[in-house]
């Protein structure tokens, strides 16, 4: 079997075990984290380090959400079932779990919680601000 259809296989029997969350999610942390990594090594220059923090990964989601959603990004994780940055907590350790993801002894799911709002995140940018301005007359 190849190293995509072991990940698959393993991806399916999660899904059979817990289905809180929506299979995207999963690819789409997964995503996350190799796109993150990289851009901290860049920045690192090779750094030895391939940590990625709560913060980092949670940060770097929320950047690559509005990258490739915008204004929709709050609506493709509620079809996702994924509403708090706790959950995105439950799949990384889902992830890890299944040897899809690695964690080290430090981490935990509480360095999820509630980093930030989704509210806040996805939606409040969006959002028209101010009164709207009066429309121009024009007299024929």
């Amino acid at each position: 079997m190849d190293a995509d259809a072991e990940r698959e296989a393993r991806l399916d029997i999660l899904l059979a075990k817990d289905n809180r969350y929506d299979r995207a999610a999963y690819l789409f942390v997964c995503q996350a984290v190799n796109i993150i990594a990289r851009e901290i090594a860049m920045k690192k220059h090779q750094s030895k380090e391939k940590h990625i923090s709560s913060l980092q990964l949670l940060q770097g989601m929320k950047k690559l959400l509005l990258v490739k959603y915008g204004c929709m990004a709050i609506d493709v994780l509620q079809a996702w079932k994924v509403n708090s940055t706790d959950d995105f907590g439950n799949i990384v350790f889902n992830l890890a779990e299944f040897k899809l993801l690695g964690t080290s002894e430090k981490d935990s799911r509480e360095d999820f919680n509630q980093r930030f709002s989704f509210h806040d995140a996805f939606v409040a940018p969006f959002q028209a601000s101010g009164q709207p301005r009066k429309m121009p007359v024009i007299s024929l």
